[in-house]
């Protein structure tokens, strides 16, 4: 091991200057390379004191003795302030704005209904407790509860201020026979029926029925977006909408590309607005 402290040394002006403050080079056994540390100190018998503690808490990390700095660091931390700093991280990478909020509220929701105000509040069996008290949320709200708090504690474990995520093995609630609402396609003849009666929101339906498009990726569509032809037709979807991070093509059948045709005028086309935005307010759907 070699531990020791120093001041650091540089030329200015062709002068060789000392620096004010104590630096610790530190460096246990089995390291690979050496430790250059701050210590924030003038007075060499205090830089000491502060080295034997330092090598002292390093060697206790290594012998698994006691939790690393970070962690350490983090249990004592506002747990507000690490959910904020994890929204803050899921903004820089991108992550719509639906996405955002909910995490943000339902976290929110978690610190202050368990009770929890620091990091070492958080266990799973608080959250179990908070479960069960839970009469009115659906199975599958309960369980994206829980995958957004695993994923939580995963971010933490990549920034080292946890070294394992609790959350991984607390059973999902069990779904099975307990949705609320019972969801699903319309048949071909339900279909048939819808844009029978539709009217001139027709084109609005056939967007999603035939293109099999989301809303948001139908209000973003231009015009410019568009290759029509007899039998048919392409729609480029933007990543930034599309789930596929570098956006992807769908095929248009014949019915729908005619539709899109007869919808186009002389004051939507070259890509001035969209296709999408046209269908939502000529055809009257709600947003």
């Amino acid at each position: 091991m070699e531990a020791r402290i120093y001041k650091p040394k540089r030329l200015r002006n062709g002068k060789r200057t000392i620096g004010r403050l104590y630096r610790a080079r530190v460096k246990l056994t089995g390291d690979g390379k050496m430790r250059d540390i701050p210590l924030k100190v003038s007075d060499k018998q205090v830089a000491q004191q502060k080295l034997n503690k330092l090598v002292q808490e390093l060697e206790h990390e290594s012998a698994g003795l006691i939790p690393a700095k970070p962690e350490r660091e983090a249990v004592q931390s506002p747990l507000l302030d690490l959910v904020s700093e994890y929204v803050n991280e899921l903004t820089i990478l991108g992550r719509s704005t639906d996405h955002l909020r909910h995490v943000r509220t339902r976290l929110h929701l978690l610190v202050r209904e368990c009770r929890w105000t620091r990091l070492a509040d958080v266990t799973p069996a608080s959250f179990q407790s908070w479960r069960k008290e839970q009469t009115t949320k659906a199975p599958k709200t309960l369980n994206e509860y829980l995958a957004m708090l695993s994923t939580f504690w995963t971010w933490l474990r990549k920034q080292s201020r946890v070294s394992t995520n609790p959350f991984e093995l607390v059973d999902r609630a069990d779904t099975r026979g307990k949705d609320r609402i019972q969801r699903r396609a319309l048949s071909d003849a339900e279909s048939a029926r819808l844009l029978e009666i539709a009217g001139k929101n027709q084109l609005a339906y056939m967007l999603p029925l035939y293109a099999g498009l989301r809303r948001n990726e139908a209000k973003t569509l231009h015009w410019s977006d568009l290759v029509l032809g007899e039998s048919g037709g392409l729609l480029r979807l933007h990543a930034a909408v599309n789930k596929e991070p570098e956006g992807t093509v769908v095929t248009v059948a014949s019915r729908t590309s005619h539709g899109i045709e007869t919808a186009e005028t002389g004051e939507l086309q070259g890509g001035r607005s969209g296709v999408g935005q046209w269908c939502l307010r000529y055809g009257q759907v709600s947003d």
